[in-house]
């Protein structure tokens, strides 16, 4: 099922389907050539999904890295991720 989110600037698509995190590569590779992409998630979803996305990624054509951060609202802000960088 597709859903179709339009917002005034940036419409965009929501693809709801069971096993959708492995075709993650395919859908992107529809969109742009394979190059080198970031998951940048937290501890726990990473722990739950990265895997499977890296994976399709990479089946796609990608050069993948992962970057997880420890849960929290408080964490989900930029310098957490270019503190590591």
């Amino acid at each position: 099922m597709k859903i179709r989110i339009d917002l005034p600037h940036h419409p965009y698509d929501i693809q709801i389907e069971k096993g959708c995190l492995s075709q993650a590569g395919k859908w992107l590779r529809e969109l742009w050539q394979p190059q080198k992409i970031v998951i940048i998630t937290d501890n726990r979803v990473a722990s739950l999904y990265a895997e499977k996305v890296k994976l399709s990624l990479e089946d796609a054509g990608f050069q993948v890295a992962v970057f997880d951060f420890l849960e929290g609202e408080e964490r989900k802000i930029l310098t957490t991720v270019t503190k590591s960088l």
